[in-house]
């Protein structure tokens, strides 16, 4: 899993969504954890009025003591943007292979990520210009 962005949507999902913005925004936790994954952000209401389409998919995943886990995604995404939710999650579920720059950067580009916010955020991740491959 790759650590949560810090260069712009990160609490701000659903204000870009509904704006228009941004096409899909997905959230995740192991099964059993009972945090809020969006942060409060009332996403359901925009669903049941019709502004948002919901998704949640599971996988196993492997646990910080190694042994697999359920993991839970909940995915939201503008009406006639469900291809990003399943591109999403063919991806993650076929992922055999470390996370890379490559992944990162589809991941980027289906949550709505400018190619210039993921250069910014390359940059923060790697100063020394060194990448992820």
């Amino acid at each position: 899993m790759t650590p949560k962005k810090d260069f712009g949507h990160t609490g701000r999902e659903l204000e870009l969504m509904l704006a228009g913005t941004k096409p899909f925004a997905e959230f995740s936790k192991f099964a059993g954890e009972t945090f809020d994954a969006t942060g409060g952000q009332p996403f359901d209401h925009h669903v049941r009025e019709g502004r948002l389409e919901k998704h949640r998919f599971f996988r196993k995943v492997p646990g910080a003591d190694g042994k697999p886990r359920n993991y839970i995604t909940t995915a939201y995404c503008l009406p006639g943007e469900s291809w990003r939710v399943t591109l999403y999650k063919a991806t993650m579920s076929n992922l055999i292979h470390r996370w890379n720059d490559e992944l990162e950067t589809i991941q980027g580009t289906l949550l709505g990520y400018s190619l210039e916010e993921m250069a910014t955020h390359f940059a923060k991740l790697r100063p020394n210009g060194t990448n992820n491959d």
